[in-house]
Parts: structure tokens; sequence; C-alpha cells
């Protein structure tokens, strides 16, 4: 049986060590639009393609204000389910590895671009 490459080690370590994983049910609860603006593409998506209906999953990482997508698995092709590894047996963690690594490097220029703003530098 292949893993999932959420299960992957490094994954969980790059995870638990730099962000603050969470889960919602939509379907339940809706989308926090108010709370979490950041996954306002995720919410478009839901509400106009009838097919989510049935079942919507997504991963995605947010900056800590929640305002800024830093990355997601479906913009990276990314997918969470051992029937798309490859047949070597790869659970293709080293996608989400990638994902995740540029998610931190966009929320690095997120706070740099925070930090010149607030000293007036717009250069």
């Amino acid at each position: 049986m292949r893993a999932s490459a959420l299960s992957d080690p490094t994954v969980i370590s790059l995870v638990r060590e730099n962000f603050v994983p969470f889960a919602l049910n939509v379907t339940k609860d809706g989308f926090p639009s108010e709370y979490i603006p950041a996954l306002a593409h995720y919410k478009k998506a839901y509400e106009t393609n009838w097919r989510f209906s049935f079942g919507f999953a997504g991963c995605g990482v947010v900056d800590c204000e929640g305002k800024i997508p830093l990355g997601h698995s479906t913009a990276a092709g990314l997918k969470n389910n051992s029937a798309n590894s490859s047949t070597s047996g790869d659970s293709g963690y080293e996608q989400w590895v990638e994902m995740i690594l540029q998610a931190m490097e966009r929320h690095e220029q997120v706070l740099r671009m925070r930090s010149n703003f607030a000293q007036g530098n717009f250069a």
C-alpha cells in the first residue's frame, strides 16, 4: 500500500514546525470569508461548481492574518491520495515539500513588504 504524501515524515515535520494546520467543514459551517479572506478562491469554486456539493477538499497555505493565499494543492497540481501516486510507489511528497517551501518563501516576502511599508520604504 502506498502512503499519502501528507503522511510523509518530511511533510509532517515542515507543517508542524512552520504552520498551524486546521480543518474546515464548509458543507456544515460555510466558508469563514470574514475571518479568512484568502479562502475566497475556494469559496468561489465551491459555489459555482455543482459537482462540489458532493465532495470538496483542498489544502492551502495562507499568511498569518488569513488575507493572502500563499499556496494551495490544486494550483500546484498536487493530490492527497495514493491513487495519484506514481507506479514506483512514490507518494509525491517532493511536490508537497516544494509547495510548502514556496509558501514559506512567499510568507517571508509578505513580511518584508509589510515591514518596508510600515517604515515608509516603497522602493
